[in-house]
Order: C-alpha cells, then sequence, then structure tokens
C-alpha cells in the first residue's frame, strides 16, 4: 500500500491507502486495513474499480472491511454501501445533450454540466455479513436498500 496521508476529524483517524491495480495484491492489502482499528475503505472512482466490484465486494465480506463506493452497481455485487452521482440521471442528461447536438446546436455552445442527483444504496445482507448496524435513520434516507 502506498502513502500515508493521515488526519485527525471528529477524533477518528482517516489514512490514505493505494491499494493499486493488481488484483493479486488485494487480498493481503484488505487484510492489512482491516487489522486497523475503524477503517472503511473508499475505492477510487474508475471503470477498472467497478469492474472489480464484484471482487471487491467478496473481499470487504472475506475480511469484515466496510467500504463504501461510488457506484450502486458495487452494492448489488454485494458491497456495503454507495454514494454517489445517480447513473441514471447522468447518461438522462447525456441523451438530452446529444439530442440538442442532433437537432443542430454546437456541442461547444452547450453548458458543462455537474451531478445534480446522488443517491445512497445500502447492502443489509453485507452489513449483517460484515457486523455493522445501520441506523434506522440511514436506512430510512437511502433511495435503495438490498435486503
Amino acid at each position: 500500500m502506498d502513502g500515508d496521508l493521515s488526519m485527525a476529524a471528529k477524533g477518528r483517524q482517516f489514512e490514505y491507502a493505494n491499494i493499486g491495480t493488481d488484483i493479486d495484491r488485494w487480498d493481503a492489502a484488505y487484510a492489512s486495513l482491516a487489522r486497523k482499528p475503524a477503517t472503511v475503505l473508499v475505492p477510487g472512482i474508475s471503470r477498472f474499480m467497478v469492474q472489480h466490484g464484484p471482487l471487491m465486494a467478496s473481499l470487504e465480506r472475506r475480511h469484515r472491511l466496510p467500504t463504501i463506493y461510488a457506484y450502486g452497481s458495487c452494492v448489488s455485487a454485494g458491497g456495503l454501501c454507495s454514494y454517489g452521482a445517480s447513473q441514471l440521471h447522468i447518461h438522462d442528461r447525456l441523451a438530452h445533450l446529444l439530442a440538442r447536438i442532433f437537432e443542430g446546436a454546437r456541442p461547444d455552445s452547450l453548458p458543462i454540466e455537474q451531478p445534480s442527483k446522488f443517491e445512497l444504496v445500502l447492502n443489509l445482507k453485507t452489513a449483517s455479513a460484515i457486523g455493522v448496524t445501520v441506523p434506522q435513520a440511514l436506512r430510512l434516507r437511502a433511495d435503495q436498500v438490498i435486503q
């Protein structure tokens, strides 16, 4: 694991750890992170991480290491939870912009848009498997709860 960016916030210690892209080393990286108290893994946002979401979810369960993903598809694959921009909303906005281009709008005249809809997805089965209690208030706020 590379990196050692640490900071204290609200009495908790946060540490940056790069698990890298060599998936053969992930099991050892997860094991090492899981030995640290109060550790939560937040994987980077990339196509590579989404592609390996099922592997990450299985390692999360094996090492009982809570993980927060950016994409709900990783939670559907067995991860604990995700919070990020709604992919459905992003694709809907993309279709709208493409339609404007096909109608004759110049691409450089279209506005740059930031995501405006975010989703929280929880997997209660995984939470139970790794020993995490999800508060009722968080369950009620979730856009999707997987039982």
